[in-house]
């Protein structure tokens, strides 16, 4: 939401906190500095995304590669 509204350069670890309703503190504690938090951050949304792909991918019933690589594009 703060990247949202400001843009990632202006996108400050008070900001964020504020936002996410937390004390600056326990984002540095957690995430060291903004680029920790946005590793994990980015960490968190590509793990969900090969969740998700990998759950597509089991419920197909054409196990064909054509069938395969239509879900990992609509997945992602």
């Amino acid at each position: 939401m703060a990247v949202d509204q400001v843009g990632l350069g202006d996108a400050s670890i008070a900001l964020i906190a504020r936002l996410a309703g937390v004390s600056n503190g326990i984002i540095s504690h957690y995430f060291r500095d903004k680029n920790g938090l946005i590793a994990a951050t980015m960490g968190y949304i590509m793990s969900m995304l090969n969740e998700g792909v990998a759950a597509r991918r089991q419920a197909l019933t054409d196990d064909s590669p054509r069938a395969h690589l239509k879900v990992i594009i609509e997945g992602n």
